[in-house]
């Protein structure tokens, strides 16, 4: 009696852990990208693409030139919200130097992957300061594994990067898309 109490225990057991690591069942759906330079210094150049390459996976990329030599005191602010019709929700919201982003890294589990894909798809350079009149190009792919597992389908998402020198923004770079239920078949 009692194996089969415990075999009746295993077999519920690892229905609950399939179950748990099924995959998600939502599609990321990108509707655009944008990219503004807000002042003529320090970027002379800005341009920002996307292209669908399958179900849910995107490439997500762009080009920046820069005017001149870009010091300790430039800053990044990231947001990212999320939400539905009716309410809307604050994600994200971190500012950070850049020059410490590039020495430290940082902890926040999201901005780590970005990071991280960065360095791996992009010449940008890893010490402060950054050098002008250099592209610096980037080609991510974009697909369900940047989002939680928990989160639920057909949602809006926003994510924004706003850049600052000497507290002054010169540029943003602006991703807005959405969750969607996978269809039945």
């Amino acid at each position: 009696m009692l194996n089969k109490i415990l075999c009746l225990l295993v077999a519920f057991n690892c229905l609950i852990i399939d179950q748990a690591i099924e995959k998600k069942k939502l599609n990321v759906e990108l509707h655009q990208v944008t990219c503004t330079s807000l002042k003529p210094k320090p970027i002379e150049q800005l341009k920002c693409y996307f292209k669908k390459l399958g179900r849910s996976k995107y490439s997500v990329g762009g080009i920046v030139m820069l005017n001149q030599q870009l010091e300790k005191t430039v800053d990044v602010q990231v947001k990212l919200y999320i939400g539905s019709d009716r309410k809307v929700i604050k994600f994200l919201d971190l500012r950070l130097n850049v020059c410490e982003i590039l020495q430290r890294g940082v902890s926040v589990p999201l901005m780590r992957k970005i990071i991280m894909e960065t360095f791996k798809r992009t010449n940008f350079p890893r010490k402060c300061p950054i050098k002008s009149n250099i592209f610096f190009n980037a080609s991510y792919i974009l697909d369900d594994s940047f989002l939680p597992p928990y989160l639920p389908p057909s949602l809006g998402i926003n994510f924004s990067a706003d850049f600052f020198d000497n507290r002054k923004k010169f540029a943003t770079v602006l991703l807005e898309g959405c969750t969607m239920p996978i269809a039945r078949k």
